[in-house]
């Protein structure tokens, strides 16, 4: 009886210390690391453990795991061994099953949830002993690792661009979830979406098209230049010499504005060549992020954006990035411009040349960004043709009649929501 008695007594140990381990798990993984950082940076030695553990998760895991697992197969045997000596053979197997249900209430169940409920305390109260224990088990459990790694690298992709973008959807998740709850509003999550999505973004998606692009030759005379510049309403203007597509200088209003003041005698004297700055070409497969790196280390706002052949796309400025990030900014010098607009029947007139980010962000949609960046793009992309006017297209849960063409070019489109779709809202 002795030997049964401790039997017991051991295998309610192997019980709660697996319930431990099983607890610690789900604390440590799931407790806020914007938590543990704070209480960190103000001097909390418990939460610079959990700092430590946390930054080798999977070694972390598989001590944790190594516990749990050892644990939970010695209980097996000891209540095996129990229910040989209590119980006849026949009775056996029922002990076996109240055993396992023991096991998993008690070793599992009860542990994980309080440690969910409760991620914060539970860490930070078992982080000195998990600490020591996975010292000492290191040696077997980086061996362990080294293997498991081996056979991740076999399935998986890089995993510092798996580990980015796991932490950036869940930023996401989080910022959705806190807007559907009433804690962040539209504006707020639009903006830190916008925030999120800079490397995702390339600057052909938000650079002013070529065809909107305000350029002057060089060669014009002084008086045309000067004409140009003010009617224009921006203060860089690309130079162009025997072909538009001839990038050679960008001319700055404030320089021009010196040489005419310095030249007033003699505005004919000015030579445009010698105020241009010479002009900077990006590729347009260039992210947001770099693009925005870019401008702060070159200390200037006007990039001219070009394809793989060299072809002038358009250009982009420090504005077009910022807009992605806190929607449309309008000086007063910009022409006010009503590109979605929302018609008495519930429906929206959207000009073609409307970004499909502004009009997601705007209307709440999803429609699809990866093959086209204007609402006409997006038209002519799916149809593979120009539409007529008047016909009508139903793309992605939204109905569009085309309302207005320029020979080949979509001017503006009435569109309408059809089906209620996750995709949509």
């Amino acid at each position: 009886m002795e030997s049964v008695f401790f039997s017991i007594v051991s295998l309610v140990i192997l019980i709660i210390v697996s319930g431990f381990f099983a607890g610690a798990e789900t604390a440590l993984t799931g407790v806020s690391q914007a938590t543990i950082h704070r209480l960190k940076s103000e001097g909390n030695s418990r939460a610079k453990m959990v700092s430590i553990l946390r930054k080798d998760k999977e070694k972390l895991i598989s001590a944790l795991l190594l516990g749990n697992t050892s644990c939970n197969t010695f209980a097996s045997f000891l209540a095996a061994h129990i229910a040989e000596k209590l119980f006849a053979d026949e009775f056996a197997w029922i002990f076996g099953i109240i055993m396992a249900c023991i096991i998993f209430v008690f070793a599992e169940v009860l542990p994980k949830s309080y440690a969910f409920e409760n991620a914060e305390k539970f860490s930070l109260s078992t982080a000195p002993i998990l600490y020591n224990i996975v010292r000492i088990v290191n040696p077997f459990v980086s061996s362990v690792q080294l293997l498991v790694n081996y056979l991740l690298s076999k399935f998986t992709t890089n995993k510092e661009k798996a580990s980015y973008h796991s932490v950036k959807e869940e930023l996401r998740g989080a910022i959705e979830l806190h807007h559907h709850e009433g804690l962040v509003i539209k504006n707020d999550r639009d903006m830190l979406g916008g925030i999120l999505d800079m490397k995702d973004i390339e600057v052909s998606a938000v650079m002013i098209h070529r065809s909107n692009v305000v350029s002057i030759n060089i060669d014009a005379t002084i008086s045309e230049i000067i004409a140009k510049a003010v009617d224009s309403k921006h203060t860089r203007l690309p130079l162009w010499k025997d072909d538009p597509d001839n990038i050679v200088g960008v001319l700055n209003i404030k320089d021009l504005l010196k040489e005419i003041s310095d030249h007033s005698d003699d505005i004919n004297a000015i030579d445009i060549a010698s105020i241009a700055s010479k002009p900077w070409f990006v590729p347009e497969n260039s992210s947001l992020s770099e693009q925005l790196a870019e401008f702060r280390k070159k200390r200037n706002h006007f990039a001219l954006v070009i394809d793989e052949y060299g072809a002038l796309l358009g250009l982009v400025t420090l504005e077009n990035i910022i807009e992605e990030i806190v929607g449309e900014i309008d000086d007063e010098h910009d022409e006010v411009r009503d590109d979605i607009v929302l018609e008495e029947d519930g429906s929206y007139k959207i000009t073609g040349i409307s970004s499909l980010r502004d009009v997601n962000r705007q209307l709440d949609w999803s429609l699809p960004t990866e093959n086209a960046s204007t609402i006409a793009g997006l038209i002519m992309n799916e149809t593979e043709r120009v539409p007529k006017i008047g016909e009508i297209l139903i793309l992605h849960g939204v109905k569009f009649t085309i309302l207005e063409k320029h020979y080949n070019q979509i001017k503006s489109v009435k569109a309408q929501v059809i089906i209620i779709d996750e995709d949509i809202y």
